[in-house]
């Protein structure tokens, strides 16, 4: 296994035993944001990495979020959805990530191929900026949130 695929995936399990300890008594609207600006930074790290020791490093920060960020991610899908819904909501949300699979990791491994390996890591932190709009646009407000709901209780 190359050292880059490594660094992640020993990202990807630190991850999530740090963030189940760092996420104590952080709302999970709120966790989602830092979810979201770590695999922004850690992306934008490696496409603009100086050595291959950084880039080891930025595969490391990119990995931390991964399964984090799916578990959060499926609890606010459920918390949000509407009775009934939830089995849905955390469909389509799965639904997301194998289309960005399928589409994302031919089209990474061509802007790669046709550009840069420092093109497709830009292009993840874009799409990772994206992701913290969409956060700020659609994703209710932890103090407005109507009724308890741990996804957006500070408890």
């Amino acid at each position: 296994m190359p050292r880059h695929l490594l660094a992640l995936a020993l990202g990807v399990c630190a991850g999530v035993a740090v963030m189940v300890v760092a996420a104590r008594g952080i709302a999970l609207s709120r966790m989602l944001y830092l979810l979201a600006s770590l695999i922004f930074a850690g992306n934008l790290f490696a496409a603009l990495a100086f050595d291959y020791w950084s880039m080891l490093a930025a595969r490391f920060i990119a990995g931390l979020p991964h399964g984090a960020y799916f578990g959060v991610g499926a609890i606010v899908a459920t918390s949000l959805a509407a009775p009934g819904q939830a089995s849905r909501d955390v469909c389509l949300m799965v639904t997301g990530m194998t289309i960005a699979n399928l589409v994302g990791v031919p089209l990474g491994s061509f802007l790669a191929w046709s550009l840069s390996w420092r093109a497709t890591f830009a292009v993840v932190a874009c799409a990772a900026l994206l992701l913290i709009l969409a956060l700020r646009l659609w994703m209710p407000c932890p103090t407005r949130a109507s009724g308890p709901s741990s996804a957006f209780s500070d408890t």
